[in-house]
Order: structure tokens, then sequence, then C-alpha cells
């Protein structure tokens, strides 16, 4: 779906459709929320849409929305508990200072008309208040059905939702920047509400990540100061703290700060240094011989490239590979957008640009340092040049 009704404007977005066909990482389309999440912060901002029920657009106007509530934190989880069977409702949330986002434009929604709902143009998108509604073009994205006579009410005001548009047509994305660096649009702070403590440590490490490596996989850089403000917590910790059992109404502005856990720093020490140092050269030492093993078997092959990705950016075999000095024939880690940190030193074995010998080197090199830490997520990212 187009961003923006009006052709014009939606042509700002060519390059940002380009990326989305392009990208590596598409996700599926039965993805969890805690995937989707962990996708919105690593592209560093939420898409607009238009909110489609039953077919039907329920964003009205020219411009796609993206839609935030008020509600105090504990009436978030109730109503996410209470909805959960209907897929569309989940614990999982991002949360932003009310006052920031309206700088960035956004608004509480208007929920109903004085006088009779009539829509002029599409019947499914875009759809249009009639001018006799007296809600201008501008904002329409603010109007939310309201009826509560007759058989069929419609009634979302305990949602308390606010919404957000590009009314003024100054993003050069079709969404709200939050991690993503953009002069027009700064939050001072953010905080990300997961399930568990063990999605905590998952989220922390992949903002680690794009802290290490300042910009997406795309080179868009991030807002690193952001980064380093934002928290995280779990429903698990509010739970164990009985803070969600209790009869008063839990806010943001409640939780005790030393149970919002923000990006960890970490030093290494010489020990993790050279026990990187031990293991990354036997991996090397490994994949020159996979690849050797490779060639000698004539295989044909074609141009692409396979890199050993490790995962966790706050591992300490992680966090020495980046703070040691460039090495020979090893060049350290390379942290890459939200993706994890290549290996870089494979590259020294390689005679040519074949897929199969880099996948060979990969996996020799993987296993060697799966020999010695089984618990450190990787994998091998492979895709034909």
């Amino acid at each position: 779906m187009p961003f923006h009704a009006n052709s014009k404007v939606e042509r700002r977005f060519e390059d940002f459709h380009f990326y989305q066909e392009h990208r590596e990482e598409e996700i599926s389309s039965k993805a969890s929320a805690f995937e989707v999440i962990c996708k919105i912060i690593g592209e560093g901002f939420i898409r607009s849409g238009w909110a489609f029920r039953g077919g039907k657009a329920t964003v009205y106007g020219p411009k796609s929305a993206v839609c935030f509530t008020e509600m105090p934190l504990s009436s978030l989880v109730e109503y996410a508990t209470s909805r959960r069977d209907s897929g569309k409702v989940s614990e999982y949330a991002i949360g932003l200072r009310k006052s920031e986002l309206f700088v960035a434009g956004a608004r509480p929604v208007i929920y109903g008309l004085s006088g009779i709902h009539r829509e002029s143009g599409h019947d499914s998108w875009p759809r249009e208040l009639d001018a006799s509604c007296g809600i201008s073009e501008m904002e329409q994205y603010r109007y939310v059905s309201f009826n509560l006579e007759g058989d069929r009410q419609i009634n979302w005001t305990h949602e308390r939702e606010w919404r957000w548009a590009d009314h003024q047509n100054r993003i050069e994305i079709p969404a709200l920047p939050i991690w993503r660096q953009d002069e027009s649009i700064r939050f001072s702070e953010a905080l990300v509400l997961v399930r568990d403590e063990e999605e905590v440590q998952f989220v922390l490490s992949q903002l680690r990540r794009q802290w290490d490596a300042e910009t997406t996989n795309w080179e868009d850089p991030y807002n690193l100061n952001l980064i380093s403000k934002t928290r995280v917590i779990s429903l698990e910790k509010l739970n164990n703290e009985n803070l969600l059992n209790s009869n008063e109404v839990l806010t943001i502005e409640k939780i005790p700060h030393h149970l919002m856990v923000p990006v960890p720093h970490h030093t290494t020490s010489q020990e993790d240094k050279e026990f990187f140092r031990k293991v990354i050269s036997e991996a090397i030492a490994a994949a020159a011989i996979a690849t050797s093993e490779w060639r000698k078997g004539g295989d044909r092959d074609c141009a692409g490239f396979a890199e050993l990705v490790i995962e966790d950016g706050l591992h300490s075999f992680t966090r020495a590979g980046l703070d040691l000095e460039l090495l020979k024939p090893f060049a350290g880690i390379h942290p890459f957008g939200s993706g994890g940190y290549w290996v870089d030193g494979l590259s020294s074995v390689f005679e040519m640009q074949g897929l199969g010998e880099r996948e060979a080197a990969a996996e020799a090199a993987k296993s060697v340092i799966e020999s010695y830490l089984p618990e450190l997520p990787m994998h091998i990212w492979t895709r034909w040049d």
C-alpha cells in the first residue's frame, strides 16, 4: 500500500520502497510480537499504516498514521491480556514521553462527530470524510468512529488513543523516527516493555549492536544519544516486584528507576583479550584448511559472500574482539547495523570470490568457536553477488 494517497507526495518514498523490496532481513507476516518489536528497534522507526479492519482502512484522509495509547501501564497490560486471543494486541510496548511526541506532531484522536457520518471518495482506501463532517483533510487521520446508539455500538474511547502522521511532509521515510537519527524529531528517552528477563537481555544486546555499528545496515545513522537513554523492563520483573498486583494504578513514572535496565557498557580484561586471540587464531587456521580442501574438489562455484556473524553484543568474547586493535592477519570483528558482528579475519584465507569456499571457511570457523563457547549465538549470513 502507498503511505500517502497523493502520488506526488508518495514519490518521496521511492528510495524507501526500494529498500523494503531489497533488504535482506525481511520479516514474516506470521512473526511474533517480540520479533516485530525487535524489527522496529533495529530499523529505528515505526512505519505508519492504515489500520485495515475487514478490508477497510480505519485511518481516514490521505496520510497513513502511527497509533499510540496513553493508558496507564497497568491498564494496558490488563487490556492486552483480555484481548490476547484476538491476535491484535500484546503486552509488548515502546514508551515515549507524551510531551515530546506532541512536539513531534502527535495528537489525541477525535472520537466521533457532532453531526452525521458521511464519506466521500472510495469505500476501502483512501477513506475521506465529507466536508459536511467539519474535519479538514489535514486532521482526518485523527478521526475514530464512535456511536453509542442502536444495536451496532462503536466505542474505543478506553484505548485513549493518540496518532502521529507526517502532516508537514518533512520526513524522508513514511515512518516515525525513534532510534534512527532525524534532525526534525528528537526523543530524550525511551522505554521498551517485553515479557521476561531473557527478552530483556536480547533487546539490550540488540541495542548494544546498534550502538557499536552507529548506522543501520543501509548506513542510515542511529540516534546514539537515545540508544544510551533507552531502558528495558519486563512484565516478569514487574510481577515479581508486585507492581502489577496492587490496587494502585501503575504508570511508567511510578516504576522504580533501578528496575529499568539501560544498555550496558562493559570493559574487557586482558585475559578476555588473550582468550579471544587464541580462539580466533584457531578459527582462521581451520577456515584456511577448509577452503583448501574445498578447492581440491574442483567444484564449480558462483560469486557470493558468506559471513560468520556473532549475535550477542554483550558477551565478553564479543567485547574483547571490539576492544582489540588491528591484529595480523585478523582485523577484529565488525559490527553492522542491528544484524550482529562480522568475523572479518576469514577474508585472509580466500583466493577467489567463490560462495562455496566462503561458506566452507565460515562453517569451519564457527565449529571452532562453538567448541569453546557453545552458548554464544552465531549464524552464517550467505548471499549471492
